[in-house]
């Protein structure tokens, strides 16, 4: 896996991750900078659902990729898309 800068200066948009595992046909992850609404909505979500619930349903929002199928992806994908995303928190 590529090493990611997670200033977000630095973070780019849209951001691939090559997927370890592919999942259901999907080899990659096209991951878009999220919108205010989508933040607030991942903040909400992560405080009624947990963290680990809220990060899958935004990288589905940001990928395009339906829920289930980010729901199978592995602990190092799954990481790689989190880096991402909580790199635009600083």
């Amino acid at each position: 896996m590529d090493e990611l800068q997670t200033t977000p200066e630095a973070l780019e948009s849209p951001h691939v991750i090559n997927l370890v595992v592919p999942i259901d046909g999907v080899s990659s992850l096209t991951l878009r900078e999220m919108n205010l609404t989508e933040i607030a909505k991942f903040r909400r979500e992560a405080t009624k659902f947990g963290e680990v619930d809220a990060m899958k349903n935004i990288i589905a929002q940001i990928s395009g990729v339906d829920v289930a199928t980010i729901g199978k992806i592995g602990t190092r994908d799954f990481m790689a898309c989190s880096n991402y995303i909580n790199g635009f928190f600083g």
